[in-house]
């Protein structure tokens, strides 16, 4: 902690007399200053191995990596995904913050921050999907039993508005 914070002590906990208060030596989840001094904390860490905060998105983390390039660290809260062109590069990535964290190692991303994460290594491709939202969007708008439909086009056609509002309540989207 960079402040002094006392709290009541937990029932079943108690030393001293009554009204004896504990200084907290460490943020603990729950506390305001734990969100903060974890991201600095994790920002000195990153920087430390050369990694530099992206100006686009603060929790993106771009590592120049001298043998295996380019490496990127998607930081958030105390989650992190690691990506780079090889599978060497990521695993160095994961050695240096697990050597840095007591943390574990999940493998290789099925989900993200509430994303699906689809691999496909042989096309070397990602897709990222939200099921559950879609999934939840389509019962809040009354669409929970409804079925895709292939609905054919030529690639050519150009949709063109006819002047008549499309949506009632177009504000929600």
């Amino acid at each position: 902690m960079d402040v002094d914070v006392y709290v009541q002590q937990p029932e079943g906990y108690e030393e001293g007399h009554t009204g004896t208060v504990a200084r907290l030596l460490y943020a603990l989840n729950g506390c305001k200053q734990a969100g903060r001094l974890w991201g600095n904390h994790c920002h000195g860490t990153l920087n430390a191995i050369g990694a530099v905060r992206s100006t686009a998105d603060p929790t993106m983390y771009a590592w120049q990596h001298p043998v295996h390039g380019p490496i990127f660290i998607l930081v958030h809260v105390d989650d992190m995904a690691v990506t780079a062109k090889t599978l060497a590069g990521v695993s160095v990535a994961k050695e240096v913050l697990l050597s840095a964290y007591e943390r574990r190692d999940l493998g290789a991303s099925k989900t993200f921050l509430g994303m699906r994460v689809d691999r496909d290594r042989a096309a070397g491709t990602l897709k990222f999907s939200y099921p559950g939202v879609t999934a939840a969007l389509l019962e809040q708008f009354g669409m929970g039993t409804a079925r895709p439909n292939k609905l054919p086009m030529a690639v050519t056609t150009k949709l063109m508005r006819t002047g008549e509002h499309l949506l009632e309540d177009s504000t929600r989207y």
